[in-house]
């Protein structure tokens, strides 16, 4: 465990006074006492307990006698190692899990890695057997596992040309053999006999998720690999043909990384300059999670709260998790939760989701951090449920298809977060009525395609208001979006949103009867406002700076009405392309339909974030401002 954690936040917990349904848990407690006393009394008889698992258990015993009052288990200061997920049920409903106050606590799902040996330029350390893990950590950050080819990707030599006819559509043209998601073939040179294919993990890429595989066979003759399992597309599909491989000792060529040998149980380490790991620090998960709250979709765990509480170090398996990796497992894991509350968090350091929460309705997460996660970091479905005033930062350390918010159901709201660093969407919904309001997003879609800072399709009446979103680059393929309404999209309200360098600060696609209204574009170089297979789109009284073209991009009555726009471009070029399916077909000037003007705005210095108008301006309106306040209210920082 880290000799020192570096939390995200530092956040008032306001607690109640103490009562007796209090229960302590303590380092230097005892699982025989009562758990009454916050410390162990001067004859060492009583005191706090031991093990947060006993506290939950007796817990129990103690609503049965005082069933009126709330209890609380609060931990004390230190380090708690788990050897088993804290589980609640129905019956621990209006539990409260909390820190003590001022206490600094940490759950953890690892344990130490000792006994390092040199071997020439590398470090070893065997494990026990049937330990196998796919995240390390060193003195409390993670350390990465080697890959081929050092950078970048291999191509492989699979190709798969059957049209994609969309999700909507039902996806490929034809059903998907065994073989076209079960195997591949490499290019000369890359791969061989060499590789250890007990250990080895591939990542096969494609448009915008990506799988994960073993490796069942290799024939070397034939240069095909076999998968243990099945990829979520087949290899080649959308032409994208690059993979890598995970895990295999010949990957350790920048130091940091590591391996394990799995049929040996021996960990490889190749180490930055100065290290010696018998004086650092090396953990390795032994828990795919650390907490679980499990009810019933009739009777489901209510009232529960989680406060306070820093936990690390969760595994994940290797398995095929799916769009947004999102069949992983993750360290908080609830399903069929009601009215529950999660504050003051900070999910740092592992393998998997931070949070995952299936089938809850009104269930708050406040103030919570999570960081250098390997997959994504909130996952809510359900009715109602709000996520505020957290920071996202630095997932997909392990999938690059990881989403910083996914947000499934009905309505809810997600305010005032910061995401940042992410490889794929900053925020997905697919939850009609949501309300995604004064998001501070940078630095999203990093690795894949056809994607956004801010996603929503499959639903309808969502709200999308005073968000900032920065620096969006397009890694090609689909490209990327500040703002993205995808399939079904109907009747949601893009409003007073702010978008500084990202070349398409706007993708829309199958949508249709959308409000693009008060919203501040600015774009180095050209910019690109796309409407593909929409309709009904209203676009009003937005603020678009470019200091290249603008090309708008729309099918027949893709958008219906473009009121009092004020559009500025640097080489005075704005263009209308007229689309075919995805294909433009006619090319003709922009003009200035309904009301709107074709002048500068005259702002201070926009590509540096000063939209001061100056003397002069031919700006009418006020640019909004709601987006001003984007980014956590309370006064902690990361």
């Amino acid at each position: 465990m880290p000799k020192a954690i570096q939390f995200l936040f530092l956040i008032p917990i306001l607690v109640a006074p103490l009562k007796a349904g209090d229960l302590y848990v303590s380092p230097l407690g005892d699982d025989g006492w009562t758990g009454a006393l916050a410390a162990p009394n001067a004859a060492s008889t009583d005191g706090p307990l031991r093990s947060p698992a006993r506290a939950i258990e007796k817990s129990r015993d103690l609503r049965k006698a005082l069933p009126q009052a709330p209890v609380r288990i609060l931990l004390e200061s230190g380090l708690y190692r788990l050897t088993a997920p804290l589980v609640l049920y129905v019956a621990d409903s209006g539990l409260s899990l909390e820190a003590a106050p001022g206490a600094s606590v940490t759950l953890s799902g690892g344990r130490p890695l000792t006994g390092w040996k040199k071997e020439g330029g590398l470090w070893s350390a065997q494990v026990g057997p049937g330990w196998t893990f796919r995240w390390l950590s060193a003195d409390g950050s993670p350390r990465f596992r080697a890959r081929l080819p050092r950078e970048g990707f291999f191509t492989h030599e699979t190709r798969f040309d059957v049209r994609w006819k969309s999700s909507t559509g039902g996806g490929w043209g034809r059903p998907l053999t065994q073989e076209e998601t079960g195997q591949m073939t490499y290019r000369e040179g890359d791969l061989g006999s060499w590789l250890d294919q007990g250990s080895a993990e591939l990542e096969i890429l494609h448009m915008w998720d990506e799988s994960w595989v073993g490796i069942e066979s290799l024939d070397p003759k034939a240069r095909l690999l076999r998968f243990t399992g099945s990829t979520t597309h087949p290899p080649g599909a959308f032409d994208v043909r690059q993979y890598a491989v995970w895990n295999v000792k010949e990957g350790l060529t920048d130091p940091g990384q590591w391996c394990l040998d799995k049929a040996h149980g021996k960990v490889w380490y190749k180490p930055r300059a100065g290290e010696d790991p018998n004086r650092m620090d090396f953990e390795a998960p032994t828990l795919t999670t650390l907490i679980r709250l499990n009810g019933y979709k009739d009777l489901p765990v209510s009232a529960v709260t989680i406060q306070g509480l820093t936990l690390t170090l969760t595994d994940v398996a290797l398995s095929n998790t799916g769009f947004g990796a999102m069949n992983s497992t993750a360290a908080i894991e609830l399903t069929h939760v009601r009215d529950c509350r999660l504050a003051g968090l900070k999910v740092l350091d592992l393998a998997g989701w931070g949070l995952q929460s299936m089938d809850g309705d009104r269930n708050a997460v406040e103030g919570c951090g999570f960081s250098d996660l390997g997959g994504g970091a909130v996952r809510l479905t359900g009715g109602g449920n709000r996520l505020e005033d957290s920071v996202i930062r630095r997932i997909g350390g392990l999938y690059r298809g990881a989403i910083g918010v996914y947000w499934e159901g009905s309505g809810g709201v997600i305010a005032h977060n910061t995401v940042e660093d992410v490889p794929y969407d900053g925020m997905m919904c697919q939850a009609g009525g949501a309300l995604i309001e004064c998001n501070k997003i940078r630095r999203a879609m990093l690795q894949l395609h056809d994607g956004a800072a801010i996603y929503t399709g499959f639903c309808k009446a969502v709200t999308i208001r005073g968000n900032d979103v920065r620096d969006i680059p397009d890694t090609g393929g689909y490209g990327s979006s500040a703002y993205y309404l995808d399939e079904q999209a109907e009747n949601d309200l893009v409003e007073d949103n702010l978008s500084v360098g990202v070349a398409r600060p706007m993708q829309d696609h199958m949508a249709k009867n959308n409000t693009i209204r008060g919203n501040l574009f600015v774009v180095e170089g050209d910019g690109r406002l796309c409407f593909p297979r929409c309709n009904g789109f209203r676009v009003e009284d937005n603020f678009l700076w470019a200091s290249g073209s603008w090309a708008f991009e729309a099918p027949e009555g893709g958008v219906t009405a473009w009121p009092d726009n004020l559009v500025y471009s640097g080489t005075g070029k704005v263009e209308w392309r007229k689309l075919a399916d995805y294909n433009p077909v006619a090319t003709q000037d922009w003009g200035s339909p309904d009301g709107s003007k074709r002048e500068d705005p005259r702002f201070a210095d926009p590509l540096h974030g000063d939209f001061t108008l100056r003397s002069g301006s031919p700006a009418a309106k006020k640019l909004g401002e709601s987006w001003k306040t984007a980014g956590p209210r309370s006064a902690a920082t990361p």
